[in-house]
């Protein structure tokens, strides 16, 4: 009888630091998606290969230590948020407007459409699938965690026909990446990092 495996796939925390690392409000929002979200024990860790990744992770095993105390993997996927691949990404301009500014209007997936060709949005959903083919079969235990980038964790969504499990009045990603400090408590505004459980046997 086969052991299905499961992968949970997480965005980064919070860019509140310098140089695009996640700062306090990063750690304390990666904690609590953590609380939230991580109800098992994880064998096996794997992010990509920018510090924000190792930065969320580190956060999430702080908050919830007894599920991280089987981890027997922990492994840079390189190609699933690489500098390179997020200069293919965004190089692109539609009318003059680069991918940032489309993002901030209409999401990070749809800008991505909107400035690549179908056959080249195919090809970066075909990397991304392939990375989480590859996660799966370097996988020891059954049930990892990958911390990603927005819109490599979309297009893991789209490669595998899923549906991202956001709340349904923040229809993209980019709407709820963000968290507020009140007084000297924190308002985790309505947000999820994670997008579904993708599994096989």
């Amino acid at each position: 009888m086969s052991v299905q495996k499961t992968l949970r796939i997480y965005r980064h925390s919070l860019k509140d630091g310098k140089n695009d690392s996640i700062g306090p409000l990063g750690i304390e929002l990666a904690r609590q998606v953590a609380k939230q979200t991580i109800d098992r024990v994880v064998t096996d860790i794997f992010i990509g290969p920018l510090p924000r990744t190792t930065q969320t992770v580190e956060a999430m095993q702080s908050a919830v230590p007894d599920f991280f105390s089987g981890v027997v993997t922990l492994k840079s996927i390189p190609n699933l948020g690489s500098k390179e691949m997020f200069t293919f990404l965004t190089e692109p301009k539609v009318a003059g407007k680069g991918f940032k500014e489309l993002a901030e209007r209409i999401g990070n997936l749809n800008a991505l459409f909107t400035l690549h060709t179908p056959a080249a949005f195919d090809f970066l959903k075909s990397i991304v699938r392939q990375g989480v083919v590859n996660m799966f079969a370097e996988m020891i235990g059954n049930f990892a965690i990958g911390i990603f980038h927005s819109p490599t964790v979309e297009l893991a969504a789209e490669s595998f026909s899923i549906q991202l499990l956001l709340p349904p009045q923040f229809p993209e990603m980019s709407y709820v990446e963000f968290i507020k400090p009140e007084d000297d408590d924190f308002e985790i505004l309505p947000k999820r990092h994670w997008i579904c459980n993708i599994k096989v046997d």
